[in-house]
């Protein structure tokens, strides 16, 4: 179902055991919607309630790099502040 006011598409789906995990699948106007195409990498991100599939590289992505980098640079400093 796509809401006219916004670019959202929505669609009821249920959670299916594939192997030793749980997925859903994703319609082709859902990947459209969302700008996605098939075997594009992704980051999944989830919170209580909330599951985000974002572009591999995007905001979350950048983040967790950019603190990977910073933890490496002061690495010195913050063994020295757990002291």
């Amino acid at each position: 179902m796509r809401h006219d006011d916004a670019k959202t598409f929505m669609e009821k789906k249920r959670l299916r055991r594939t192997g030793n995990s749980t997925g859903v699948t994703l319609t082709r106007g859902a990947l459209d919607a969302a700008g996605f195409s098939e075997d594009e990498a992704v980051t999944v991100t989830a919170t209580r309630g909330k599951v985000v599939i974002t572009p591999e590289g995007g905001a979350y992505d950048r983040t967790v790099e950019a603190g990977r980098a910073a933890l490496e640079q002061y690495r010195y400093a913050f063994e020295k502040l757990g002291e």
